[in-house]
């Protein structure tokens, strides 16, 4: 399995979540964001080795999901829905519903959540929340 190739699996299986416009896989980044909510999915990194023999590796990924260019206090609220554990617009429901990705993964932890923040893509700052995967091999 390649980065890329999970990277997309990530992408296939969030699609569907209620609410995003669009969600970027790590060889399709944009140069700037059009279309909000969106969410970008980006590998941040390998640890290679981890099974018996050598073999085998652990892929972590970031889900930024960008909802709006504003930080006002009911912006805030188009951040929520995409940090519940259940329902439509859950990231993390829609993940749990395909543990192996499009078939493209043995098996994945969702690590954490940072919050809602602001997230700096292409110069601009976006309200947003960022979801932490590690994907097994």
């Amino acid at each position: 399995m390649s980065v890329e190739t999970i990277g997309t699996g990530i992408k296939t299986t969030i699609t569907g979540v209620t609410g995003l416009k669009r969600v970027y896989a790590p060889n399709e980044m944009p140069g700037s964001i059009n279309e909000l909510p969106c969410a970008v999915v980006m590998h941040s990194g390998t640890e290679y080795g981890l099974a018996m023999g050598g073999v085998g590796a652990k892929h972590e990924f970031r889900i930024m999901v960008m909802a709006t260019t504003q930080d006002h206090a009911g912006a805030f609220d188009k951040v929520l829905p995409f940090l519940e554990a259940f329902g439509g617009s859950s990231i993390f429901a829609a993940l749990l519903a395909d543990r192996t990705l499009g078939s493209s993964a043995d098996d994945f932890t969702l690590v954490s959540n940072e919050g809602q923040s602001m997230i700096t893509w292409g110069g601009i700052q976006y309200l947003g929340t960022a979801f932490n995967l590690e994907v097994y091999e």
